[in-house]
C-alpha cells in the first residue's frame, strides 16, 4: 500500500509540475499555467478515486466491477465536477485562476489521461507480479 501511495503522489506531482513548467516555458501567461495545473491535480485525484475502489487488480482487468463496485464514488465525483466547474466559471478569482478555455480544458484532459495510463499501468504490474509469484 505505501508503494501505491508514493508511486500516486510522485505520478500527480510530477505530471502536473512538469505541464507547468512547460507552459511557461512555452511563454503562457502565469495564471494560464496556474489555472491548467490546478485543474490537473483536482482532476488526477478523481482517477485515482476511481481507480482506488480495487487495490488488488487493474480498474481495465474487469471494467464492469470497476464501474459498479461502488455507486457512491460516482455521486462524489459529481459533486466534484460540479464544485471545481462552479468555482472555475462563476467565482474563478477565489483561487487565483481564470475560466478555462477550449485549448486549456485539452492539455488538462491529456495530463489526466496520462495520469491514468501511470497508475492503471502500476496497478497491472503489480497485479501481474502477484498473479506471477502464485
Amino acid at each position: 500500500q505505501i508503494g501505491k501511495i508514493t508511486w500516486i503522489s510522485l505520478v500527480n506531482a510530477l505530471v502536473t509540475l512538469t505541464l507547468f513548467a512547460y507552459l511557461l516555458k512555452k511563454g503562457v501567461a502565469y495564471e494560464v499555467a496556474l489555472t491548467i495545473s490546478f485543474c490537473t491535480i483536482v482532476t488526477s485525484q478523481w482517477v485515482n478515486a476511481v481507480l482506488a475502489q480495487k487495490s488488488e487488480e487493474p480498474f481495465f482487468l474487469n471494467i464492469k466491477k470497476s464501474l459498479t463496485i461502488n455507486p457512491y464514488v460516482w455521486i462524489g465525483l459529481a459533486l466534484g465536477i460540479a464544485l471545481q466547474g462552479s468555482v472555475l466559471y462563476f467565482v474563478p478569482n477565489w483561487l487565483h485562476v481564470i475560466t478555462p478555455t477550449p485549448w486549456m480544458l485539452g492539455y488538462i484532459l491529456i495530463a489526466t489521461l496520462l495520469t491514468f495510463i501511470l497508475i492503471e499501468s502500476y496497478q497491472w504490474a503489480i497485479w501481474l507480479l502477484k498473479k506471477r509469484s502464485h
